[in-house]
């Protein structure tokens, strides 16, 4: 359930809660996520909305601090990664990874995943456990995604907005036998993607090799869409 004017989403938890006065309500950013919360909580007990948005969840539970039994959940994305200390309320929880996505990558259910549509001989013969080998080549596009969020010189696209369906390529990057990343032909895609006319390509290489020399906890710098691009 969404709804674009935080105020509208508001006033309707409140109708709710004059129907259903002991129905927990927990807010998450977006129509993904709200299709797998649903699945951890009763939903007899707990109903779960999208706001679309880390800010809109944040501003939703602000207007609702009369009522008990509200939670927002959001994406921790960078905020680790770069030290960001800021304080959020009691009510908003952040993800334990980088995203709710790469938290399923971290659970039993990529095991799943891959028992289900992997080959067995071809996971026996890998160089590395398949969660290493993913995390080693969606490094290459966080690392990207990270230098694009501290510059301002381009304005890069990494995934699709609602009304582009389109993805970008990653197999065109992306070794499909060693998952080995194409770094030059990376930054060609997400520039093209991005309908980014002229870019300095060795420069942007240069500073993303500065990111990927970094020790960072990967499950926290990698994004969870990444990694199931990787992955598919």
């Amino acid at each position: 359930m969404f709804e674009t004017n935080v105020n509208v989403l508001a006033n309707r938890i409140r109708l709710l809660r004059q129907v259903d006065p002991d129905k927990a309500i927990l807010i998450v950013e977006g129509k993904s996520d709200l299709s797998i919360y649903r699945l951890m909580v009763s939903s007899n007990h707990c109903q779960v909305f999208w706001a679309e948005g880390r800010d809109h969840v944040q501003e939703v539970v602000r207007l609702l601090i009369e009522l008990s039994g509200v939670l927002g959940i959001i994406d921790a994305d960078f905020l680790r990664i770069e030290a960001d200390h800021r304080a959020f309320p009691s009510n908003i929880l952040l993800t334990d990874f980088h995203d709710l996505e790469s938290m399923i990558m971290h659970s039993p259910a990529l095991e799943r995943l891959l028992g289900h549509f992997g080959s067995d001989e071809k996971i026996k013969n890998l160089s590395e456990p398949p969660r290493s080998l993913l995390l080693k080549a969606a490094k290459y596009i966080a690392c990207f995604r990270l230098y694009a969020r501290n510059q301002t010189d381009y304005c890069f696209t990494f995934r699709p907005k609602l009304d582009e369906p389109e993805v970008p390529n990653y197999s065109k990057f992306i070794d499909e036998t060693t998952l080995d990343v194409n770094l030059d032909e990376m930054i060609r895609i997400f520039k093209n993607y991005s309908k980014i006319s002229e870019i300095n390509e060795n420069m942007i290489k240069v500073e993303i090799e500065k990111y990927l020399t970094e020790n960072f906890d990967l499950w926290q710098l990698c994004n969870g869409h990444d990694l199931g691009c990787v992955t598919s």
